[in-house]
């Protein structure tokens, strides 16, 4: 019968359901969804400011079915991102007739979350339909969610824009887009309190604009003042390194990074018509030598030590330049010195965090062991 009672559900999955609270236990609660089903309403499937009691009816969103030892069970979510998904589905009638879609949705539960909507058609405004007659719309739907925060974000293509958009409500005054790194510079007013409000209570601002928009991006905000005084140094590093790699002086080096040819390998292998066009000053003759230099640069990297860098670590999906210097200068040279080092012995490296690290490494002792096991045989 249970079976039977869970079989008629199983298309509901990911949709609202209604319950009728029949019995609370230690905090969890159980359901009658009716025509003999019942399911469960966990503590950690509850808003924080959740409370109800027997009788009351409650809203949320019905989850795969799991089978333990008891047998199949039914369980409801109310922390769901897609509980909020179904909501404004509901609530905002142009998202249920496909002019508008939802993107992505992110909650903090209870507290905030961040919804980006896309319009098909382009007539209709996202974020004044999703909100509603003097906010009516977006009101009914906190409300569900004990008054949680939700911040409509209007999707776009160019990730720039939708960064910005995703901030809301801080205001951003710079974004600096690296998409090799996946990473946003944002520059905010050098206020304390925009500041802290770009920020959000413990980072939620910018964590859930992270998440919102996704696929490994990562933002990282400052002040205007602390994010130009950030882009003068890198600059100069840069101009310092070129200079030192490439043996140029500071204006050639700076000529170099402001037409764009800031890596390099951009120097070694660009076009020598293209460097001509872009850099002024420069011959076939000149460019050539320049380019043997960064070719012979990018083949002869050595560590403080004086041991040479493999090119097996060089060729390394994930690991440019910079890497290898930088890799060079902790006396890594090989593959097997990078599969043994650790997490935290790379996070000085430039650009990279716990998971950069993590799956270089991770990438290095893969390759060793395969050379070790074919070695073996």
């Amino acid at each position: 019968e249970r079976q039977q009672v869970v079989d008629e559900f199983a298309d509901s999955v990911g949709r609202l359901v209604i319950g009728i609270v029949k019995h609370v236990s230690r905090g969890d609660i159980t359901l009658d969804l009716g025509n003999g089903a019942i399911a469960s309403l966990r503590r950690q499937n509850m808003l924080p400011r959740d409370s109800f009691r027997p009788g009351d009816r409650v809203r949320g969103i019905l989850l795969p079915i799991k089978t333990d030892g008891k047998g199949p069970q039914l369980e409801v979510s109310r922390t769901s991102s897609d509980f909020l998904r179904e909501l404004l589905t509901t609530e905002v009638p142009e998202i249920g007739e496909g002019q508008l879609e939802i993107v992505n949705v992110v909650r903090d539960p209870g507290f905030r979350a961040k919804v980006s909507i896309r319009a098909k058609d382009r007539r209709i405004d996202p974020k004044g339909a999703c909100i509603g007659m003097k906010g009516s719309r977006i009101k009914n739907v906190s409300n569900e969610l004990c008054q949680e925060n939700i911040d409509i974000i209007i999707y776009d293509d160019d990730i720039s824009k939708y960064v910005i958009n995703a901030m809301e409500p801080a205001e951003v005054k710079q974004a600096i887009i690296d998409k090799d790194k996946k990473l946003v510079q944002i520059g905010v007013d050098n206020d304390e309190r925009k500041y802290a409000k770009a920020i959000g209570s413990n980072g939620q601002n910018v964590r859930l604009a992270s998440a919102l928009i996704g696929d490994g991006w990562r933002i990282n905000v400052m002040t205007v003042d602390a994010l130009e005084n950030k882009q003068h140094e890198e600059k100069n590093r840069l101009v310092n390194s070129f200079g030192d790699i490439l043996n140029i002086d500071s204006d050639f080096a700076q000529a170099l990074i402001d037409a764009r040819f800031d890596t390099i390998e951009l120097v070694a292998f660009s076009d020598p018509k293209v460097i001509m066009q872009d850099v002024d000053g420069l011959d076939d003759e000149l460019v050539a030598e320049l380019q043997k230099v960064a070719r012979d640069a990018l083949k002869n990297v050595s560590t403080p030590s004086g041991k040479q860098v493999d090119s097996a670590l060089i060729n390394l999906d994930g690991v440019d330049n910079a890497t290898v210097r930088a890799l060079a200068g902790k006396e890594i040279a090989t593959l097997d010195d990078l599969a043994e080092c650790a997490t935290d012995d790379l996070l000085d490296l430039p650009g990279f965090d716990k998971e950069k690290a993590g799956n270089l490494i991770i990438k290095a002792r893969n390759i060793a062991w395969n050379l070790d096991e074919l070695e073996q045989k």
